[in-house]
Parts: C-alpha cells; structure tokens; sequence
C-alpha cells in the first residue's frame, strides 16, 4: 500500500527449488559448491551446502527466469553434465520451492513513517551478516528517535544516511552490477563460461562478506585476461555487458514474461 515498488526498477521473477539429498559423491562434504550454467538461454545457479545433521545435502536450483522448467533442469544436471557423478545413486527429496520478485535497490527505505530494513529494500539478499548489520542500526535509529521524541525521518537520519552511503551510492554495488553471479549464465554459454573458470586456479581470500567475492574474481580475470582474449574472446565480450548494460537490459525477456504485481 505505500507504493513503493510503483516506480521502482523491476528485473524479473526468480523461481528456486530446494532439495535434501543423500549419498551425493562430493569431493568434500563440507564444502559449499556453486555451479553456474545457462539452460533454455537462461542462466540457472545451482548451490550445494552440508546440512549440520542428517548427514544430509541441501541442493538449491535458481533462476531468474521464471520460464525455465527448474524440474527439468535439475534432470538435466543431475544426470547429463559433468557433475552428474556427484549424484549418481543419490535420494533426492524436494522440500521447497518459491518464486520471488528481483527489484532494483531502494534509493530511500522509508516512506509515510514506515522503514524498510534488509532484503525489502535491496535487489537481493543481503545475507545473514547484511541483515543482521541493517536491523541493527536501524533498531538503534528507531530507539534513539522514539528516546528524543522525534518519531520522524529526521529522527532515524542516522540509518538513512547509513543505507544511502553503504548500500545505494556504494561503488561496489553501483547499478545493482553484482547481481553478476545471476547474470552469467545469460551472457555466456556453457562453453564459455567452463573456459573462463578453467583459467581462475587461485585460491580466494576467505571473507564473511559474500559479495567481495565478485571484486576478487574480477581482479584474478583481469591477470588472464590477454590470454581469455587470444583464445576465446567471446567470453570478454559478454563479461563486458555488466559493465555496459544494467541488470534490466540483460533481463529484459525475462521480465516481460514475469509477474511485478503493481
């Protein structure tokens, strides 16, 4: 009712299904896998993670656009690529599914007295930390409005100056550019994008911060990147659409095929 997703950017309708699995064949069962691929012109994630009893997996397929049959995709992955050994033999069990609306990022999360904190103002999740780091200042701005008697914008002007200088002017997050990782199987094939990630054999800095992790990829492509360029030039080709294009020009089929509800 406070309209604020009226004039705010849309980018499409995400769909996720969760499994629990058993039996898979990973190399390392403690480890969090994160495969990229495009099906049906359209890049699908794939997120494998351990559950902390069970002696489970939880196996998560994402996609941006809503059209893909994430049922079938997860057939396709499951048993046709270079990963499907991981699952041979395995028991899978659907427990979830969504569909979730991907907006651009709030310039201001606030209107007619209400304040918006976390995932409801960002174009993504803003994962545990982010959320965790937004409810806490805005607690504290709320707190310290209702202690001086001042229940107004300018009361919470400490969250809102926070949210403008770390979330919506953010170099890092400008245009909404590190929706990259759902980006890429759009702008790449399957080909391309299984050279780009032959070629990055560096071991990351480990992080709490989950999106430092795309200034670290983009640091280690640059050091290959004359060599990407020789032998498969394609690849910085499409690469060179996140900087070129905004996560709506990329996804504009899928948008027109999702649902914005406003």
């Amino acid at each position: 009712q406070l309209g604020l997703n009226k004039d705010r950017g849309y980018y499409s309708s995400m769909t996720v299904l969760g499994y629990y699995a058993e039996d898979l064949k990973l190399p390392d069962p403690e480890v969090i896998y994160y495969a990229v691929a495009r099906y049906e012109d359209a890049g699908v994630i794939t997120a494998i993670g351990p559950r902390p009893y069970d002696n489970k997996n939880v196996v998560v397929f994402i996609c941006v656009d809503c059209r893909v049959d994430l049922l079938k995709f997860k057939e396709y992955f499951t048993k046709e690529t270079k990963l499907s050994k991981w699952f041979e033999g395995a028991k899978m069990e659907l427990v979830n599914s969504s569909c979730g609306n991907m907006w651009a990022t709030l310039e201001k999360p606030y209107k007619d007295n209400v304040l918006l904190v976390g995932d409801t103002c960002w174009c993504q999740e803003s994962e545990n930390f982010g959320a965790l780091l937004s409810g806490a200042l805005a607690s504290r701005a709320v707190k310290e409005a209702i202690k001086n008697n001042n229940p107004t914008e300018e009361g919470i002007k400490s969250y809102l100056e926070w949210w403008d200088n770390s979330f919506y002017k953010n170099p890092k997050y400008q245009r909404d550019q590190l929706m990259g990782n759902y980006l890429l199987g759009t702008i790449l094939n399957n080909e391309e994008i299984s050279f780009l990630f032959s070629k990055l054999n560096t071991t990351l800095p480990a992080s709490i911060h989950p999106y430092t992790l795309f200034a670290d990829l983009g640091e280690e492509i640059g050091k290959v990147a004359g060599e990407i360029q020789e032998k498969m030039p394609s690849v910085l080709a499409g690469l060179g659409r996140l900087q070129q294009e905004s996560p709506a020009e990329i996804l504009k089929d899928a948008a027109a095929a999702g649902f914005p509800n406003r």
